[in-house]
């Protein structure tokens, strides 16, 4: 194992290379070997997948509370809104109001926020593209300034002072976001549109998709950024789309929200009015089957990219996706059964029902918490079996693993052991909003429409690592960069035995790979 611009270097499996007969070559020509020697390529970290690792989210340091009018209209929310911006607000996403702290002069720009000059900064006329100057909004792939690439860029180039390694250093470690928020395998790598074809989706006369939302597929992108640079680190996250996560999340939130889901369960349907109808379970586990082979393939793709550009000297990590809902048991009433960690506790008749639709942004009963987190966990071991069969039948540079999926325990959506931003704390905190994850949600509350006061932000943010999630997720990478090849996973730093209390999103520790717990 070699360490080179403090990442550990994998063994790699490939035929010798005689460089020595290069070199005698040159002398035998009576030119200084010396002056044959290219220019060396920058160092870069590669990025590719969807909104999970594209950044989006970012845009927030927690949660608000959602069911003071005040925090969707006026000034900062609460702290939370990174993209208040002084300006002109006829020319942004929605005014401020000094009525309620906010200023005439200020306004809401996400362009500040998700940003697209670290995808491919060798061509200025791929920045923002499809994304709207001003909003944000569009097709856009919220590519956030606090990504997970960024992320760990910063901090493999913190230099033992304290300081940071200037981007004119030739040790410098360059990070391209090539993510970009809804895509699947087939974004990456092409192939067959399939049945559900996307909008935003570029198809040839084949129906073989050649690109999303007016970019290149990722891997184009890739092949490039690898004769240009000397790659260092490459991170996929994919998959979540391919299993159809988002839609579940939204459809099962607006059945809670209309009280269809009261006395039956979305993922498993069963019980009045629902009698088994439009069950989402055997759907999610055929694409279980679907997603695993997809992802598969994908990686053995960008293996075989890398390797045409001559590129066999990197870290590949595949990594998985962080449970966005707290920890709950399916039934909660049964008799013995667990205390569950959300803040709200669940009756559909009672305060715990409103609580979560309106006011902690987590419209879902425990039966479906319960089952959506299996299927986290499902998925994350679907990709790693993905991983481990690359592995074993490929050649060349091996597959990490990193399993994030209890990266945020603590700080999921409504888990009681975090907490909502609210405006006028009391007594008020002498920390700033960015050094203050330890006591704060880490992903984005669910939007679903409901209620219609909600109006912070965009819905496609909605159970998406914020701010502070997009620094644990950066250090979990970091950390595991510093390891050697292997397979991780990365949990909060806990701070009492109950495991309750954790230090802040950049104190988060790296594990030998176990399975993890998805719920009770």
């Amino acid at each position: 194992m070699r360490i080179q611009n403090g990442v550990r270097m994998p063994a790699v499996r490939k035929r010798g290379v005689m460089l020595a007969a290069t070199a005698v070559v040159i002398a035998a020509m009576g030119v200084p070997a010396e002056a044959q020697q290219p220019a060396p390529k920058p160092f870069a970290a590669i990025a590719l997948g969807d909104s999970y690792i594209s950044g989006e989210g970012g845009r927030w340091y927690g949660n608000a509370n959602t069911f003071d009018s005040r925090e969707n209209f006026m000034g900062d929310r609460a702290g939370t809104d990174r993209a208040l911006t002084p300006g002109n607000p006829e020319v942004c996403e929605q005014p401020t109001f000094g009525l309620f702290g906010g200023s005439p002069a200020s306004c809401y720009r996400p362009k500040n926020v998700y940003r697209d000059e670290y995808r491919t900064p060798w061509n200025p006329n791929s920045l923002n593209h499809g994304l709207n100057e001003d909003t944000g909004k569009g097709t856009g792939c919220h590519r956030s300034d606090v990504s997970e690439i960024i992320g760990l860029a910063k901090l493999q180039n913190k230099l033992p002072d304290g300081s940071s390694r200037p981007s004119t250093d030739p040790n410098y470690l360059h990070p391209l976001n090539l993510a970009c928020s809804g895509a699947e395998t087939k974004h990456i790598i092409g192939g067959p549109v399939g049945d559900n074809k996307e909008a935003n989706d570029r198809v040839d006369a084949d129906n073989q998709v050649i690109g999303f939302k007016s970019e290149n597929l990722q891997i184009a992108d890739l092949a490039e950024a690898a004769k240009r640079y000397q790659v260092k680190v490459v991170v996929l996250s994919i998959g979540g789309n391919d299993m159809g996560f988002g839609p579940v999340a939204e459809n099962c939130g607006k059945e809670y929200a209309l009280w269809s889901d009261v006395m039956a369960n979305c993922i498993d349907g069963g019980g009045a009015p629902r009698s088994g109808k439009n069950a989402l379970a055997p759907m999610l586990n055929d694409k279980l089957v679907t997603t695993k082979a997809a992802v598969k393939k994908t990686v053995n793709e960008i293996k075989k990219t890398m390797e045409a550009a001559g590129q066999t000297n990197y870290r590949f990590v595949l990594q998985t996706y962080p449970q966005f809902l707290a920890p709950e048991p399916p039934n909660p009433h049964a008799p013995g059964a667990p205390q569950g960690e959300n803040r709200y506790p669940y009756n559909p008749y009672n305060k715990g029902f409103r609580e979560r639709l309106t006011l902690g942004g987590c419209p879902f009963g425990s039966h479906d918490s319960y089952r959506i987190r299996e299927y986290v966990s499902k998925l994350s071991t679907a990709l790693k079996d993905a991983r481990n069969e690359v592995n074993a039948n490929t050649g060349g540079v091996d597959v990490d693993f990193l399993d994030v999926q209890d990266a945020f325990h603590g700080h999921e959506i409504c888990n009681k052991n975090s907490k909502l931003a609210v405006r006028n704390e009391q007594p008020p905190s002498s920390l700033p909003m960015k050094d203050r994850g330890a006591e704060f949600e880490w992903l984005r509350y669910v939007d679903n429409g409901f209620p219609v006061s909600r109006l912070q932000g965009d819905k496609d943010e909605s159970v998406h690592p914020n701010a502070f999630g997009q620094v644990a997720l950066g250090t979990c990478l970091h950390k595991t960069i510093n390891r050697g090849a292997g397979s991780y996973t990365c949990q909060p730093t806990f701070t009492n035995q109950e495991l309750t209390k954790t230090l802040g999103p950049d104190q988060v520790r790296v594990y030998d790979w176990t399975p993890a717990n998805p719920g009770f």
